[in-house]
């Protein structure tokens, strides 16, 4: 995905900008040519920090759970997570193919029941210690289905990766739709098809944009094409190794998102690399340590003061 997270705008999903001058700058950075970029409803609140999987570090990863105690911290926080099938063609949050990382349970994703996903600990293996201690073991936290987390935190804005299976764009579009949540989730996916798939039943979906158009678009920016260049996709989220491998520059991000194309980095749990993240224009980070990342924020707010 160009490790354009084809995000994966993953899921899970979902930089920062300097969050003493960001709502000052917020609409500038979405202007082209003195004209402003009319923003859908989701980018017109700022949103500097993703909790990569509602934040591996410091709750059990994709769960309700996770995603609520998120968002009672940081109300602008930006969620991010992978969705799955069952057997029986429910959408669940689930990164890996199989539950043998996250639960008590053993078996891909796939072949299991709903019933049979429920019926898991989905906070059984989670530590913050390295093992020493296992704190949310048998609390009644299980794998949720999607609309679960929607419901989960009704104001939140997320960044849903679709995972490879047949039937995800359809199912997960139905939900969205279910739960009226068309306006605050982002869809991506590695897979370009079932990103054509799903904005192609929902034409209003968020869209992130896949290894293809993102690669045709930093063609153009860097092609001398980009003044006539028109956004095919909503976000656009990258990986640490493709900023550097792509040697991508602040004036680029800076240009993309005049564009209204909001632009992610992920997952950066290094602190460094989070403050040169923020000061190269961001709009979103996404990491496990989202803790960090607001406390750097906060400095970088108090250092502008």
């Amino acid at each position: 995905m160009l490790n354009f997270r084809w995000m994966r705008v993953g899921t899970s999903l979902c930089g920062c900008l300097l969050l003493g001058v960001l709502i000052a700058v917020q609409w500038a950075a979405f202007s082209e040519e003195g004209s402003v970029v009319k923003l859908k409803s989701f980018f017109q609140r700022p949103l500097p920090c993703g909790a990569h999987r509602g934040g591996v570090a410091m709750w059990p990863e994709n769960t309700a759970y996770a995603y609520k105690s998120a968002a009672a911290q940081w109300p602008d926080v930006l969620l991010e997570g992978d969705v799955q099938l069952t057997s029986d063609k429910r959408v669940v949050v689930l990164h890996d193919d199989t539950v043998d990382r996250t639960t008590n349970g053993t078996g891909r994703i796939g072949d299991l029941t709903l019933e049979q996903v429920k019926a898991l600990d989905a906070g059984y293996r989670f530590t913050p210690d390295g093992g020493n201690t296992f704190p949310y073991r048998g609390k009644g936290i299980t794998i949720p289905l999607f609309a679960e987390a929607l419901s989960a935190v009704p104001a939140g804005r997320f960044l849903m990766e679709m995972k490879n299976q047949p039937g995800i764009a359809e199912a997960t579009v139905s939900v969205l739709r279910e739960a009226n949540a068309l306006d605050r989730v982002v869809l991506a996916s590695l897979n370009p098809e079932l990103m054509r798939q799903a904005r192609q039943l929902e034409p209003r979906v968020l869209a992130c944009y896949d290894a293809l158009n993102g690669m045709d678009m930093l063609a153009r920016l860097r092609g001398g094409e980009w003044p006539a260049y028109q956004p095919v996709a909503d976000m656009l989220a990258v990986g640490t190794d493709t900023v550097a491998s792509v040697d991508l520059k602040a004036e680029e991000i800076r240009a993309v998102r005049d564009k209204g194309i909001c632009v992610v980095v992920f997952t950066v749990n290094n602190p460094d690399l989070m403050r040169r993240y923020i000061d190269m224009g961001f709009s979103s980070i996404l990491t496990d340590k989202p803790q960090l990342l607001q406390e750097i924020l906060a400095q970088q707010k108090a250092a502008t003061r």
